[in-house]
């Protein structure tokens, strides 16, 4: 079957052999590339992509700008993160949800194609959807990177400031701290911004994201079951 496929990355030497080695394999695939964010958004205004893969250290428009871009206006779009850093327990996790991860640049090509297919046939299925809060804030853990998110849910807003990969503050109108995650974590169909710094001086979070979200999550059960 023919898919559209988005390979987004700063090494032209490297998107353009991905490009060659998946045409060999799949005939029917039409590879389409980009060097950073800014020109991956052209390409998917115009074409109808059917997954991406993304870098996410890159200049001018990195890959989390890319992924917050594609969230809000792809949400359907799913999406494979080329890592350098993750765990065999994150990329557990991670898999659980929206983004599936590769650890390190040094996958084979043979294993490239086939988590593309793999998630093309979830897709088919009807099984992948949008990239939620949960999985986009543990890549930012993940990546250690510093930033802001503003994460907003009809006329609600929060704020998150992360350094080093280390969430630092958060406020959602009089909510501040841990219970802004416990709040949010739940929500659906959001809307997400990002800065590329974080004007947080003290930390204020002093539990760790994975227990938070744990805690979070076990709360909505609970209001699940006595619905």
């Amino acid at each position: 079957m023919k898919h559209n496929i988005l390979i987004v990355d700063d090494e032209k030497d490297l998107t353009e052999s991905l490009k060659e080695g998946l045409k060999e394999i799949e005939k029917d695939w039409e590879i389409f590339t980009a060097g950073n964010g800014k020109e991956a958004m052209k390409v998917l205004e115009k074409t109808p992509i059917d997954i991406m893969v993304t870098d996410l250290k890159m200049p001018e428009m990195d890959g989390f700008q890319l992924i917050t871009y594609v969230s809000n206006f792809y949400p359907e779009l799913p999406v494979i993160v080329m890592s350098a850093h993750a765990t065999e327990e994150t990329l557990k996790e991670l898999e659980k949800m929206k983004i599936e991860l590769f650890i390190g640049k040094d996958f084979t090509l043979e294993s490239l194609h086939s988590k593309i297919a793999s998630t093309l046939e979830q897709v088919a299925f009807g099984f992948v959807k949008g990239i939620n809060i949960v999985s986009f804030m543990q890549l930012i853990e993940l990546e250690q990177k510093s930033c802001t998110l503003f994460i907003s849910k009809g006329k609600e807003k929060a704020t998150l400031c992360f350094k080093k990969g280390e969430l630092y503050d958060a406020e959602l109108g009089d909510l501040k701290g841990e219970k802004v995650l416990l709040e949010i974590i739940p929500w659906k169909n959001t809307i997400i911004e990002i800065k590329n710094r974080c004007p947080a001086k003290e930390k204020k979070i002093e539990l760790g994201l994975k227990h938070l979200i744990m805690e979070a999550l076990r709360l909505q059960d609970e209001e699940e079951n006595k619905k």
